[in-house]
């Protein structure tokens, strides 16, 4: 049996310390809304990306719906402790999101 997976990729000229938390901010109360919670049980997973251009940098996570207290998952997914600084970005908690970075990049293309 093949499982659907849906995807989501935001791409980003750029980034500060505010932009990804009040991106999140906006896909919390997306999620919150009547029509959207209503059909949350019958959702497929989605894979979550989002890429920074300026930064070569992106992470990625896979949103798995849960049966229940979606606020709260919806709350723990889309969060991120990270900082700007010197044109890099620099993740203190990832919270579960995966980070690709142009270091990692370069190395895949060499192999």
């Amino acid at each position: 049996m093949t499982r659907k997976v849906g995807n989501w990729f935001h791409l980003l000229k750029n980034v500060d310390s505010g932009t990804l938390p009040s991106l999140f901010y906006k896909f919390q109360q997306a999620f919150r809304a009547p029509e959207v919670y209503a059909q949350v049980n019958s959702m497929e997973p989605v894979v979550f990306c989002f890429c920074v251009l300026d930064k070569k940098w992106a992470i990625l996570k896979t949103f798995i719906p849960p049966e229940n207290k979606l606020e709260d998952y919806c709350r723990g997914f889309f969060n991120i402790d990270y900082e700007v600084s010197g044109g890099k970005v620099r993740v203190a908690d990832s919270c579960g999101w995966v980070e690709l970075k142009e270091e990692r990049f370069l190395a895949s293309g060499t192999q």
